[in-house]
């Protein structure tokens, strides 16, 4: 993300940018949802550069379930900055709300 706002801002573009990632769901929930959605070659892709042995990893490290932690500190850095302008991240609970809130409450408790 912070290579694709780098590119945009090198063409000109200003503008704010609120960054969508999805929230706290199992991975075969997700895994499915990229397929009806449109996105099943960024997973491929993911599991192309990650390499499929991380992949799994990740997986079973997980007990199954995605959780934006890491996508969410990775962003940490370039809120504040004016170049990125960052204005918010929008989470996609994909009726998983439970779940993301508990995270997102976890997440402010620090």
């Amino acid at each position: 993300m912070i290579e694709w706002i780098e590119k945009i801002r090198g063409r000109g573009v200003d503008l704010p940018v609120e960054v969508g990632i999805p929230g706290v769901m199992k991975y075969s929930r997700l895994l499915q949802i990229s397929r009806k959605v449109g996105v099943g070659d960024s997973v491929k892709f993911l599991k192309k550069t990650t390499g499929v042995v991380d992949f799994v990893r990740q997986i079973v490290g997980s007990r199954g379930t995605y959780k934006p932690d890491e996508l969410v500190d990775g962003l940490g850095p370039y809120a504040d900055d004016e170049e990125y302008k960052i204005s918010g991240i929008h989470i996609y609970t994909f009726n998983q709300t439970k779940d993301t809130e508990d995270w997102r409450r976890g997440r402010l408790q620090g």
